[in-house]
């Protein structure tokens, strides 16, 4: 019985030993030496174990097993937070779990562009599984949120400065819309303000001016004119008859704007109002809120597309229907001959 006794605590300690050293194998291994990055998504309420078997399956850890008794020894299992990481097949495994504690998510480069609508922002969002659509909308028209960034609107639109953000997964509705209206005040320039009161704007004029700006066109040297058209005719009383307005008001718009758009009345119609609508129809970018403040000193009142992207300006109304026809109405003829 007693050298029983002794083979067993030998094979215990054998056991042990071989363990230990295993362990300290696991520790010091690397499942690669080639730094190839991979991206994990550890869900809420995920368990210790789900989460070394998913860092086994690609690869940044050698067991799952060993991993996961790694956590509980050294008593980790409630200290790994819930994130997205950003991980290298070239890291130990202490390495591993330090990002697992540190919380600091891996960061998605989102680029908005310039003109986009908030509608489309959260469409952005939503597909790049950052936020949902709801939640970004939501946010984008809270009062409060609002009031605390000193907008006196019922949204944010014009506001969301088109920029390329770095953001987590999972990022809250409200999170998204505060950086991006410190990146619209971080953009906007407190001189623009005194220039606009010469016009007799306020800066949410300044910003739906801007918007409108934005949308009629991508050419920088053009933004300036397109300023001065708006500029003139508000000051002649013309109504500014711009179609990105109409599209504006139209609800889930097809993409073919027709007369009876045109006439079809709504807030943001500028064929049937006087004035500017009565908020942005996008979110401008700093050049449009720039050409906003500062039109070109010209007289135009009227432009007309080239089918290019880029458009011809004139100053009287007889000047703009012969370039109606020129770029216009004969590329159509000699379209459907």
């Amino acid at each position: 019985m007693k050298r029983l006794i002794i083979l067993v605590i030998i094979l215990s300690l054998l056991a042990l030993g071989i363990f230990a050293q295993q362990s300290y194998s696991f520790l010091k291994t690397k499942p690669s030496e080639t730094h190839n990055e991979k991206i994990i998504d550890i869900p809420p309420g995920s368990s210790p174990r789900y989460i070394a078997n998913a860092l086994a399956k690609e690869g940044v850890v050698t067991s799952a097993t060993r991993f996961y008794l790694l956590v509980r020894i050294l008593g980790k299992d409630r200290a790994i937070k819930a994130a997205e990481y950003q991980f290298f097949t070239d890291m130990s495994p202490l390495d591993v779990l330090d990002i697992l504690i540190s919380g600091k998510p891996y960061l998605h480069k989102i680029s908005i562009p310039e003109g986009s609508s908030m509608e489309q922002i959260g469409n952005i969002l939503e597909n790049k599984n950052i936020t949902s659509k709801e939640e970004f909308l939501k946010a984008a028209h809270d009062p409060g949120l609002l009031k605390s960034n000193g907008i006196d609107a019922n949204s944010a639109e014009g506001y969301l400065f088109p920029e390329t953000y770095s953001l987590p997964k999972r990022s809250t509705g409200k999170d998204i819309v505060n950086k991006m209206l410190n990146t619209f005040q971080d953009n906007y320039d407190p001189q623009w303000d005194p220039e606009g009161k010469k016009y007799n704007f306020s800066r949410h004029q300044i910003v739906t001016l801007a918007s409108i700006i934005e949308k009629e066109t991508g050419i920088p040297s053009e933004r300036p004119l397109i300023s001065a058209v708006i500029h003139n005719r508000l000051k002649k009383g013309m109504k500014l008859q711009s179609d990105p307005t109409v599209i504006y008001g139209i609800p889930n718009f097809s993409g073919n704007i027709t007369k009876k758009d045109l006439l079809t009345h709504t807030p943001y119609n500028t064929y049937t109002n006087y004035g500017l609508p009565p908020g942005p129809i996008a979110n401008p970018g700093r050049d449009s809120l720039m050409a906003a403040a500062f039109p070109a000193n010209v007289s135009y009142t009227f432009f007309v597309s080239k089918n290019d992207g880029s458009h011809i300006f004139t100053s009287t109304y007889k000047e703009h229907l012969k370039e109606v026809e020129k770029h216009q109405i004969e590329p159509f003829k000699r379209k459907n001959r």
